[in-house]
């Protein structure tokens, strides 16, 4: 009898390796009768006249896990717009001045011995008619500047580093 029990607690495991990886441990294809689901595109097609190709973003590494508000880097998406830098990649909302999400990978190949450049400044990125963070914006506000990404996380080169002090 407690052999039972044993077999029912590894198959409960794998049943529940199952719902949480989203692999199917038990037969090699999903049962013919389930109709087959498309995966959505990462990025939305952008309206022409954009000032960032969604070239730069399609197969992007900081999007591996997809785009979270599928933003759009078209100025039309004022809320949501999809900025794509080589460090990270964020949805950036005009109305608030902020990222509503910051995407970057980290691992070996961006750490370094940059020193942290503290730079803060406006992204001219931003489409023309959007304002632009100054770092006056936050004086005497009790709030810091922060970064877009860590600085810690970007000292491959000077300019990485630099890149998380843009005040999107």
């Amino acid at each position: 009898m407690r052999q039972g029990y044993q077999g029912c607690a590894i198959a409960l495991a794998l049943v529940l390796v199952e719902i949480v990886s989203g692999c199917n441990l038990t037969s090699p294809s999903p049962p013919s009768r389930l109709p087959q689901v498309r995966e959505k595109p990462r990025v939305q097609q952008p309206k022409p006249g954009n000032r960032e190709p969604i070239a730069s973003a399609i197969n992007n590494p900081n999007l591996l896990l997809g785009n979270p508000t599928n933003a759009a880097p078209n100025a039309a998406s004022t809320n949501n717009y999809l900025m794509v830098k080589p460090q990270y990649v964020l949805s950036y909302n005009s109305k608030t001045h902020t990222a509503n999400w910051v995407s970057w990978q980290l691992n070996r190949s961006w750490m370094g011995t940059a020193d942290r450049k503290n730079d803060f400044r406006p992204d001219n990125a931003l489409p023309v008619n959007w304002y632009k963070v100054r770092p006056t914006d936050y004086t005497g506000s009790g709030y810091d500047r922060g970064h877009i990404a860590p600085s810690a996380d970007r000292t491959r080169n000077e300019a990485d580093n630099s890149a998380t002090f843009k005040g999107e």
